[in-house]
C-alpha cells in the first residue's frame, strides 16, 4: 500500500541491476489503482515489473477479544476469492505490470492449523480455475503470523504447520510453482527482551501501578494491538522464579499491577492486571518477546531518546547500537535551510 513513485522506480530498476536477474521478485497489490500506478512507472522506464495479488482469510484466532465469527470470517473470504477471479480478470494482461502471483495473508498470531490448511484449499481451486481462464501463477506466497507461545506452549510448530500444508501445496511445487514463506514474527520475537528499569510504585485507589522507565514509545504493541508479553522482575527470590509464562502464576506474596511507562497517555502501558513479585524501585523487569515489532516500532515520542541494544551470545554482550543522545535527537533539527515556495519540493 502507499508505494510512491520513487519506490516503484528504485524496486524495478534494482531489479534490472541485480546480477541474478530475481530482484525484488514482485510487488504486492491489492487495488486496480495500484496496477496501473506500477504499470504507468514500468512504461516510462522501460522496465517490467511482476506482482501477486494479496487475498486475506484472516484465519481465526482463539482470543475472544480478537475473534471474528467464523461464519463472517467465510464469509468476507469467500468475497476475496470472488474478486480475485474479477481483478485477475480486468487487471490480469498488462505487459508492463505481469500479474503472476499470489500473495495469502492468514492474519496474526495464528494459533490453529487446520483453518490455515481450509484456506489454503480455497486458494488452490481459485489458482486452477485462473489457470483455465487463461492466467499462470508462477509464484504462492504463504504469509501471516505463526503463533508465537506468549503465556504456555499452544502455538503449532513449524513442523504442525508442514503437515498439514505440505500435501496440499506438494503437487503444485512439482509443476513448477514458486513458494515463498513468511512466518512473521515467530522466527525472532523471542530472540528479544526488554528490560526496564522501576521508577516509582504507586496506587490509584485499587490499583497498583509500577512505573517504568520503558513505555508505548520503546515497546508500542501493548498499545497497538493490546498484544500480551510476558514481564516479570529480572532479580527475584527462589520462591518467585516462574516455571512457565502462564498468565496466573500461583505463587505466594504475589501483587496484582499495571506496569505502565512515563508519559501521560492512558495507551502508555505494558502490562495491565498482572500477578507480580513486590519490587522497588531501581528494580529490573523484563520484557518478553520483544525481538519483532519492539526496536522497529520504537519512537521518540515526547522528545525520548532510544534506547541502547546488546546483543547477547552465550557469555559474551555487545552494544550493537549505542544509546541515543538528546545531541542526536536534535541535530537535524539544528541544520535549518530555507526552502523554494515557488516550486515542489522533494525530499526523497
Amino acid at each position: 500500500m502507499g508505494k510512491t513513485d520513487a519506490e516503484v522506480r528504485e524496486a524495478l530498476t534494482y531489479s534490472a541491476r541485480s546480477a541474478s536477474g530475481q530482484g525484488i521478485g514482485q510487488f504486492v497489490l491489492e487495488t486496480p489503482a495500484e496496477r496501473d500506478h506500477i504499470a504507468a512507472v514500468a512504461r516510462a522506464i522501460g522496465i517490467a515489473g511482476h506482482a501477486s495479488l494479496r487475498i486475506n482469510p484472516e484465519v481465526q484466532r482463539r482470543a475472544p477479544e480478537l475473534t471474528i465469527a467464523s461464519e463472517t470470517v467465510a464469509a468476507a473470504f469467500k468475497q476475496d476469492i470472488e474478486h480475485a477471479e474479477r481483478f485477475f480478470e480486468h487487471c490480469g494482461h498488462n505487459e508492463f505490470c505481469k500479474l503472476d502471483g499470489l500473495h495469502i495473508h492468514f492474519g496474526s498470531q495464528i494459533d490453529q492449523v487446520e483453518p490455515c490448511a481450509s484456506a489454503l484449499r480455497a486458494v488452490i481451486g481459485l489458482i486452477e480455475r485462473l489457470s483455465q481462464a487463461g492466467h499462470t501463477i508462477n509464484t504462492l506466497h504463504l504469509a501471516g503470523g505463526l503463533g508465537v507461545d506468549v503465556d504456555a506452549a499452544v502455538a503449532p510448530t513449524p513442523a504442525d504447520y508442514a503437515e498439514h500444508l505440505l500435501p496440499l501445496l506438494q503437487p503444485l511445487v512439482d509443476d513448477g510453482l514458486s513458494l515463498i514463506l513468511e512466518p512473521g514474527r515467530t522466527i525472532a520475537a523471542g530472540a528479544g527482551v526488554l528490560v526496564t528499569s522501576v521508577q516509582y510504585i504507586r496506587r490509584d485507589g485499587a490499583t497498583q501501578y509500577i512505573v517504568v522507565d520503558a513505555g508505548m514509545h520503546t515497546l508500542l504493541r501493548p498499545a497497538l494491538y493490546d498484544a500480551r508479553h510476558f514481564v516479570w522482575p529480572v532479580q527475584v527470590a527462589p520462591m518467585h522464579v516462574p516455571h512457565d509464562r502462564a498468565p496466573d502464576q500461583d505463587m505466594p506474596g504475589l501483587d496484582t499491577a499495571d506496569v505502565v511507562g512515563p508519559i501521560s497517555e492512558s495507551a502508555d502501558f505494558l502490562a495491565r492486571g498482572r500477578k507480580l513479585p513486590p519490587v522497588a524501585r531501581d528494580d529490573l523487569l523484563a520484557v518478553f518477546d520483544c525481538g519483532a515489532y519492539g526496536s522497529a516500532l520504537s519512537a521518540r515520542y515526547t522528545t525520548r531518546p532510544l534506547p541502547p541494544e546488546v546483543l547477547v551470545d552465550g557469555s559474551t554482550a555487545t552494544v550493537v547500537r549505542e544509546p541515543e543522545t538528546y545531541e542526536n535527537l536534535l541535530s537535524c533539527e539544528l541544520k535549518a535551510r530555507k526552502l523554494d515556495t515557488q516550486r515542489r519540493v522533494s525530499f526523497s
